[in-house]
Formats: C-alpha cells, sequence, structure tokens
C-alpha cells in the first residue's frame, strides 16, 4: 500500500464518518425529550468530529514526514555511492 493509497483510505473514512455524523442530527433532535442526555449527545458527536479532524491532519503531517525521510535516505545514499 502506498501512502497515497493510505491517504485516499483515510480521506473516504473521515468523509463517511462527517456523513455519518450529519445524519444523526435528525435521529438528535428526537431525543430532545431529556435536554441534560441531548445536550452531552451534541458535545460528544462535536468531539468526535474534532477527533477526526485532528487525526486526519495527523495522518498527512506522517505522511509528508516519511515522504521526506525518503527522500533524505536516497540523497544520502547516493552521496554514500559517489564516496565509493
Amino acid at each position: 500500500m502506498t501512502e497515497d493509497e493510505f491517504s485516499e483510505i483515510i480521506d473516504k473514512l473521515t468523509k463517511n464518518m462527517r456523513d455519518a455524523i450529519g445524519n444523526s442530527d435528525n435521529i438528535l433532535k428526537s431525543i430532545s425529550d431529556d435536554p441534560e442526555r441531548f445536550s452531552k449527545l451534541m458535545e460528544t458527536v462535536g468531539n468526535i468530529g474534532k477527533s477526526l479532524e485532528l487525526f486526519s491532519l495527523a495522518t498527512k503531517y506522517l505522511l509528508f514526514d516519511l515522504e521526506a525521510t525518503r527522500r533524505e535516505r536516497d540523497k544520502l545514499r547516493m552521496l554514500l555511492e559517489d564516496q565509493q
């Protein structure tokens, strides 16, 4: 699996999760019989969304770092081969 494939899978997963959260709004509104419970559920859903965004961003940074590390490794290998 390449970095691009992995990144694409993560992006699809986060999109699906956001869609699921968006579709759950109607369900959550029907739970409004207990305002305290509804408030807690809405807070939890918001926190999940934020966590997904942070996870996606962290994954992108890790992939960027991996690509940079590989470029640096290849450059150093070339320098080492030139010295030999």
